[in-house]
């Protein structure tokens, strides 16, 4: 089971990056700019990743 996490973790990320990006609305509501935009960093690379492949 370990081994098919390894093999597929970028499906995983992506569908991470998905949930990160509907819950950033709720998440990043009171942050400031520069930490909302950090923030979205994250979903962005984690979506690239399942580009990559």
């Amino acid at each position: 089971m370990f081994q098919r996490w390894i093999s597929s973790w970028v499906y995983g990320g992506a569908l991470a990056g998905i949930l990160l990006l509907v819950m950033a609305p709720m998440l990043v509501s009171g942050w400031s700019p520069p930490l909302a935009a950090t923030f979205l960093l994250l979903p962005a690379y984690m979506l690239h990743q399942y580009e990559g492949l």
